[in-house]
């Protein structure tokens, strides 16, 4: 079996991101030396910057592949909201921004989830086998236990 690279499993995540909208919507990656995961630019500038030790992480288990459709799932709703564009002046303005995209961005990550997107061909564990309707109870059920 080929190795799973984190960097794959994320172009997928973002094409499906893509796939979701009628109009023309890019995603712009940019793999590199960052310090961590994060939003830069704005308006046709904007990008993901992703760093090289994340991207290259070996994927190992559904644990790792939902991991990174999380933390891609905030930095898609930061990208989709356009955050850059916005300056915050005080810690809570910030933490707003912060929690609105970890809120909107686990909305992200279910629908790349539970859909037929790319990202699923990722999964290898016992949720593969079932169907949306009962993956996405269980998924559920457990979010909520």
């Amino acid at each position: 079996m080929n190795k799973i690279i984190a960097k794959d499993v994320i172009i997928d995540i973002a094409r499906d991101f893509e796939s979701f909208f009628i109009i023309d919507y890019k995603v712009k990656l940019d793999f590199g030396k960052h310090n961590g995961l994060s939003i830069k630019g704005t308006g046709s500038k904007t990008r993901i910057k992703i760093p090289n030790e994340f991207a290259n992480m070996e994927i190992n288990s559904d644990e790792d592949l939902v991991y990174v459709v999380l933390l891609m799932g905030h930095e898609l709703a930061h990208h989709i909201n356009k955050h850059n564009s916005y300056i915050t002046n005080t810690n809570e303005e910030h933490r707003a921004m912060e929690t609105w995209a970890d809120y909107f961005g686990i909305s992200i990550s279910l629908t790349i989830l539970l859909y037929d997107t790319n990202f699923r061909k990722y999964i290898k564990g016992r949720y593969l086998l079932l169907g949306r309707k009962e993956f996405s109870h269980r998924v559920h059920s457990h979010l909520a236990s």
